[in-house]
């Protein structure tokens, strides 16, 4: 068994190649609504898109939630998991949830046949890609305490910043 990556002696239980974020409950639950009101038939036909109205309808940006994170985002104890937490503030997150199951005819990735965004990505992969754009926000706001850590070597299973060796660092 190998005990280095060959890579500036990490361990390998400390290297994971791919990492997702799980998504969150209240995006899960959204999504079901939003199947519910398709099937049904239950919305009108109304520009830009009738999908977009109907998961859109009625949701706003928690400008409350908003300003929680702006004020402690360089607070030591406003975890990174907190923040993710915080991000449901933006209702259009949720966007990246829908998939063929819930919006017959989105354009399929020809590789998995998971929908696919403009970019030729599975709209999931894309969510990620948004998930981590925030993530380096928050972690670029924060240099001046763990900040460094968590942008160059990333977060454990509990959303802590890795600490790098002593000869890394």
């Amino acid at each position: 068994k190998a005990t280095t990556s060959g890579r500036s002696g990490w361990a390998l239980s400390r290297i994971s190649p791919i990492k997702r974020v799980p998504i969150p409950t209240l995006s899960g639950e959204a999504i079901c609504k939003f199947q519910t009101r398709l099937q049904r038939g239950s919305f009108e036909l109304k520009p830009p898109s009738p999908v977009l109205r109907v998961v859109q309808e009625g949701r706003t940006t928690d400008w409350k939630a908003v300003g929680r994170m702006s004020r402690r985002i360089r607070d030591s104890d406003y975890m990174l998991d907190a923040f993710y937490k915080d991000l449901s503030a933006f209702p259009e997150l949720d966007l990246y949830m829908l998939e063929n199951d819930v919006v017959p005819g989105l354009i399929a990735c020809p590789d998995t046949g998971a929908s696919a965004a403009s970019s030729g990505r599975t709209i999931g992969d894309e969510y990620q890609r948004t998930v981590g754009a925030f993530f380096a926000i928050y972690w670029l706001m924060r240099l001046g305490g763990d900040g460094r850590c968590g942008f160059c070597f990333g977060v454990d299973d509990r959303y802590r910043p890795i600490q790098p060796d002593a000869e890394e660092d």
